[in-house]
């Protein structure tokens, strides 16, 4: 697999988990309360889409700039974080330690943050 490929395979990943939860948040608002029912639901959601956070700006759901900032911004987290990998895995163990210590740091902070 090429780096390339690789990276795309992560921004993917970035573009799939948002639009799918916005999607079923747009045809089914009953849904998701039942998601986020249960418990650590939301933690999650927060670790595999960070910047989900920006939607708190728009309690109303009125405007639609917030969700697609949300989304792209995810994106290129996940772009970074694939390209990161990458390098960690083809090159420098470093680069891999270090990304992987960011990570969970980041993690760490939203959550601690969150609950």
């Amino acid at each position: 697999m090429t780096a390339k490929r690789f990276v795309l395979c992560f921004v993917a990943a970035g573009i799939a988990l948002p639009v799918a939860w916005l999607s079923v948040y747009r045809i089914y608002p009953a849904g998701i309360n039942w998601v986020t029912s249960v418990p650590r639901a939301d933690g999650l959601l927060l670790m595999l889409w960070p910047s989900s956070i920006l939607l708190l700006g728009d309690p109303n759901d009125t405007s639609m700039v917030i969700p697609i900032v949300s989304v792209a911004l995810n994106v290129v987290l996940y772009g970074i974080l694939g390209g990161l990998l990458w390098l960690g895995l083809k090159r420098s163990k470093v680069v891999l330690a270090a990304t992987v210590a960011a990570v969970s740091l980041g993690w760490y902070g939203l959550l601690t943050l969150y609950y």
